[in-house]
């Protein structure tokens, strides 16, 4: 497997898990609504997938950083890529 597969690879990883994650979200959401109809009390906020994105994307940024001061080129590279594509993928 070269790094092309293995970015790929990680790639579909990636996708395959924001989309469970977005099922979950949407079931977790029913359930707060249905908290709050009967708490009137309690406010909610909803973060939309840009804030997600965002909130992953910095993730990464932060082991970009870490593989460079491990001067681990190879891996920061592959982040890298990581972080690009959810840049465009998202337009952030």
């Amino acid at each position: 497997m070269n790094d092309k597969d293995v970015d790929k690879l990680a790639e579909a990883i990636v996708n395959l898990m924001m989309a469970k994650q977005k099922e979950y979200d949407e079931v977790f959401l029913e359930d707060i609504k249905i908290l709050v109809d009967k708490e009137p009390d309690i406010e909610m906020v909803v973060n939309d997938d840009k804030a997600k994105v965002s909130i992953k994307i910095k993730f990464l940024e932060e082991e970009l950083n870490d593989m460079i001061n491990e001067q681990d080129f190879l891996s920061a590279a592959k982040i890298q890529k990581k972080i690009n594509a959810l840049k465009h993928k998202y337009n952030l």
